[in-house]
C-alpha cells in the first residue's frame, strides 16, 4: 500500500489528517521560508513546493521508514497565509505584533491561502541515492494547487485584545490566531473551506490524492440523525447538553448539521431551541425541508388519499391519537386530553383543533397515528400492509405509524439537501434506528445504526455504534470529527 509523508511539523495539519481517517508518517524538514513580494495564493504554493522538493530530497536519500520498506510514497506539504488588505500576515514577532494584527483583523473580513504540494514517489525509488534521484524525477509526479478562504471577524474591543493575546493561542500562529481555538469565539462566519484556515482544505487534498492513485477518503460535511430511538428515547421532549454543544462545534467547524426526523419543523425547533438557526431540519420524514426559516422542500399528499386515508383513521378515534400535518403546523380532530397533552407539553407542537380537517382547505402533508407504549403489532400487521402500495407508510419510532405521499422518504430528503448544498454522499455521516431511516442511511456513506435498531435497519448500515443511552450519537461525532 502505497504510504502518506506528511512533512509537516504542525500538530493542527496532523490532526486534520487523522479526522479524515488518513494513515500517515511525518517527516521532519527545514528549509528556508523567505519569500520576495508577491501575491499571497503565488507565495503559499511556491513555499508548498519548495518543502515537498527537499522532503523528496530526503526521501531518496533514504530517510525514516521508508528506506527499509521500499514502498511507494506520496509527500503531503503546505503552507499558510493570512492576508488582510493586502498585508501578508505571517506568525507574529512578539506579544504586541500579535495585538496589531488582531486589530488588523477585528471588525472586517480577511483571507487565508493554503498552499499544498504533493508528490508521488513510484515503488522502489525511495531510498534512491541523491546522484540516481535526477534520472528517476521523470517518473515521479508532482501536483500544486492553493485555496482560499474569507473569514469573517466581530469586532472586538482593546480589552478583547489584550485578554486573547494574553491567553499565549496567538504565538506561533499565522495572522496571531487559531480558528478552531479560543478565537473561535470571535469569528463571524466564514465562505470556503474551514479546514483550509486550520492548515490544510482536506476536500481538495483527498481528490488530488486520488488523482495520484491514493484511495483517500472524503471529510466529512454533513452529518444527519434521527430523534427518537436514535439520539433520544421515543417521545423525549429534550436532547442532552452535550449534543447541544457538539452543535454548536460542527457549525464553527464548516459542518452542516441536519435533523431528520417524523416529528413536526416546530416540535424540533423548540427542542433544539438553543441552537435553533444553527440546524438543518427534514422533518415529517422528508415532506417539510426547512432551513434559515425558509421551506426548502414540502412534498403535498394527493386530495384523493387525504380524505380515504382520513376516513379509515377516524375508525381507530377511540384507540389511537391522530395528528394531521401541514407545513404551518398540525390539527388534532376531537383528541383525548392527554394525547392534546402529549402534543401540546412533550412535542411543543404547533397545532390547531378542528372538527373536521376536510373543511379546512390547507395541504397536508402527514398523516399519523400513536400509541403510548408501542402500535408496532397494529402497524406492522394491519395498517401498513394495508396502504403501503398507495401512500409511503412506515413505523416512526415504537408508539408512530406515519402517512406520507408515496415519493417522501428520508433518504430523497437527504439527497435534495446533499444536491441544494454541494455535498456529497461520501461526505455524510447519517445516523437511525427505525424503518424509515433506512432511505437516508443509504444515502450517507458513513452511515451509523445505533446499538438498539431494528435488524434490518443495522443490515444497511456500514457501523453500528451505541445506543441513545450511552450517547452513541454524540461519542462518534466527538471521536471521528472532534479528535476525543
Amino acid at each position: 500500500m502505497m504510504k502518506l509523508i506528511l512533512a509537516s511539523g504542525s500538530p493542527r495539519r496532523r490532526e486534520l489528517m487523522h479526522r479524515c481517517g488518513l494513515e500517515f508518517e511525518l517527516l521532519k524538514v527545514d528549509v528556508d521560508e523567505s519569500y520576495a513580494p508577491g501575491q499571497p495564493q503565488e507565495i503559499v504554493e511556491m513555499l508548498s513546493k519548495r518543502k515537498a522538493e527537499a522532503a523528496e530530497e530526503l526521501l531518496r536519500g533514504g530517510a525514516g521508514e521508508q528506506k527499509r520498506s521500499g514502498d511507494g510514497c506520496v509527500i503531503i506539504c503546505a503552507d499558510t497565509m493570512v492576508a488582510a488588505d493586502g498585508e501578508i500576515l505571517g506568525k507574529p514577532k512578539d506579544r504586541e505584533d500579535a495585538g496589531r494584527m488582531i486589530r488588523l483583523l477585528q471588525g472586517r473580513t480577511h483571507q487565508v491561502y493554503t498552499g499544498v504540494t504533493l508528490i508521488k514517489i513510484p515503488d522502489g525509488m525511495c531510498g534512491e541515492t541523491a546522484s540516481a534521484g535526477k534520472a528517476c524525477c521523470e517518473s515521479f509526479s508532482m501536483a500544486t494547487f492553493s485555496e482560499k478562504t474569507d473569514v469573517i471577524v466581530r469586532s472586538m474591543t482593546e480589552e478583547e485584545i489584550a485578554a486573547y493575546v494574553e491567553t499565549g493561542e496567538c504565538d506561533d500562529k499565522a495572522g496571531a490566531y487559531a480558528i478552531q481555538g479560543i478565537f473561535s469565539s470571535y469569528i463571524q462566519g466564514f465562505v470556503g473551506d474551514y479546514d483550509n484556515v486550520v492548515g490544510l482544505p482536506m476536500k481538495r487534498l483527498s481528490m488530488e490524492l486520488r488523482k495520484l492513485g491514493y484511495p483517500a477518503p472524503m471529510p466529512i460535511h454533513m452529518v444527519v440523525t434521527d430523534i427518537d430511538g436514535t439520539l433520544v428515547k421515543d417521545s423525549s421532549p429534550e436532547v442532552y447538553p452535550e449534543m447541544i454543544d457538539a452543535i454548536r462545534k460542527l457549525r464553527k467547524m464548516g459542518i452542516l448539521f441536519c435533523i431528520a426526523t417524523g416529528r413536526q419543523y416546530y416540535s424540533v425547533r423548540h427542542m433544539f431551541q438553543e441552537v435553533a438557526d444553527e440546524i438543518i431540519y427534514l422533518c415529517e420524514n422528508g415532506a417539510h425541508v426547512v432551513y434559515n426559516g425558509q421551506d426548502l422542500h414540502i412534498k403535498e399528499m394527493k386530495g384523493d388519499i387525504v380524505r380515504e386515508l382520513l376516513l379509515e383513521l377516524r375508525q381507530y378515534r377511540e384507540r389511537f391519537g391522530l395528528v394531521i400535518s401541514t407545513p404551518k403546523g398540525c390539527y388534532l380532530e376531537h383528541p383525548s386530553e392527554d394525547f392534546e397533552t402529549l402534543i401540546r407539553d412533550s412535542y411543543h407542537n404547533k397545532y390547531q383543533l378542528t372538527d373536521d380537517f376536510l373543511k379546512e382547505d390547507v395541504p397536508c402533508i402527514k398523516m399519523a397515528i400513536y400509541q403510548k407504549g408501542s402500535i408496532r403489532e397494529f402497524g406492522e400487521g394491519e395498517i401498513i400492509p394495508r396502504w403501503k402500495d398507495r401512500v409511503k407508510t412506515c413505523m416512526a419510532g415504537e408508539e408512530w405509524v406515519d402517512f406520507m405521499d408515496s415519493h417522501v422518504d428520508k433518504g430523497e430528503g437527504l439527497q435534495f439537501l446533499q444536491e441544494y448544498f454541494g455535498i456529497s454522499r461520501e461526505e455524510t455521516m447519517v445516523f437511525g434506528d427505525n424503518a424509515n431511516d433506512i432511505g437516508m442511511l443509504a444515502a450517507g456513506q458513513e452511515s451509523y445504526a445505533v446499538e438498539n435498531a431494528r435488524e434490518e435497519v443495522r443490515e444497511k448500515a456500514k457501523y453500528t455504534c451505541p445506543g441513545y443511552q450511552e450517547k452513541g450519537v454524540y461519542n462518534v461525532i466527538a471521536g471521528r470529527l472532534f479528535g476525543r
